[in-house]
């Protein structure tokens, strides 16, 4: 099998997650990274061949495993033996449309799993010239495999006044139950923000559906940190209509999530603000 190139971004060794991992974890993570991982980052993972390579017992590598997934905020399909690292586009961006279609052949090496799902719809870190490539891709050479939505489903998803979803079968997720009113206290401790005084239906509707998406309790952390360390969303800078102050309700929508995760908003773009690619 030819090599694959894969990148590590060296600033892994001052994120906040990853100095949170033992050393022994740490290099259950490179592993992960760098060694049965795929094009696409969903990928079969044979935790047997893992023992083997880091001669490490099952024992050992089951709970250090454990400990990446919940620290990094990766997901691992129990059933189907699939692991998922979310934003892993971020760091292996495909350089032009091409590669986007041949990359997506690594679908073919993939079990039936539901976190095929959540591949399908996440295009957060894509290059939005390669979105579309994406997407038709995967309903063309993968028609059973892309999400099926009507109208009315999509429309519901963009003004988010569904219930959340239940979990799914089979997938390892946090298991610390973090609540809305977790949230809403850990937002209210920011400084500069916009205190959330109720907690209403629509609000932890939209707690509920980013808690699925990010169950990680580190993941939480990472983002308030992020929102903190932004003088435009904690009202310390005046632009020509005064200065803003974000309310949980307006970070949490899909749309400024997205531009908060990508620095849009970083007081200083692209130093210290990068997470890993979970």
């Amino acid at each position: 099998m030819a090599a694959r190139f894969r990148k590590i971004d060296p600033r892994i060794w001052t994120d906040e997650k990853f100095r949170l991992l033992k050393a022994g974890e740490q290099r259950i993570a490179f592993y992960i990274l760098t060694a049965q991982s795929n094009r696409i980052g969903l990928f079969s993972f044979s935790v047997g061949k893992a023992c083997e390579d880091l001669d490490m017992s099952p024992q050992t590598f089951r709970k250090g495993f454990q400990k990446v997934c919940q620290t990094l905020n990766w997901v691992w399909d129990t059933d189907a033996r699939v692991l998922y690292l979310p934003t892993w586009w971020r760091y292996n961006q495909p350089e032009n449309a091409n590669n986007v279609i041949g990359n997506l052949k690594d679908l073919d090496d993939l079990p039936k799993t539901p976190l095929l799902e959540r591949f399908s719809t996440n295009t957060t870190y894509l290059r939005e010239d390669l979105i579309q490539t994406f997407t038709q891709t995967l309903a063309k050479r993968y028609p059973q495999r892309s999400p099926k939505r009507s109208a009315s489903q999509e429309q519901e998803q963009e003004q988010e006044q569904e219930s959340p979803l239940p979990p799914k079968g089979g997938i390892a997720e946090d298991s610390n139950g973090l609540q809305p009113e977790e949230i809403l206290q850990k937002w209210n401790a920011l400084p500069g923000v916009k205190p959330c005084k109720t907690l209403d239906a629509t609000l932890q509707t939209r707690i509920g559906r980013r808690l699925k998406e990010y169950p990680g309790p580190a993941w939480w952390e990472g983002f308030f940190q992020q929102v903190k360390d932004s003088d435009f969303l904690c009202g310390r800078t005046n632009g020509t209509r005064g200065s803003f102050h974000a309310t949980l309700d307006w970070v949490l929508g899909p749309k400024n999530l997205d531009k908060i995760l990508r620095g849009n908003f970083d007081t200083i773009p692209s130093i210290g603000k990068d997470r890993l690619p979970l």
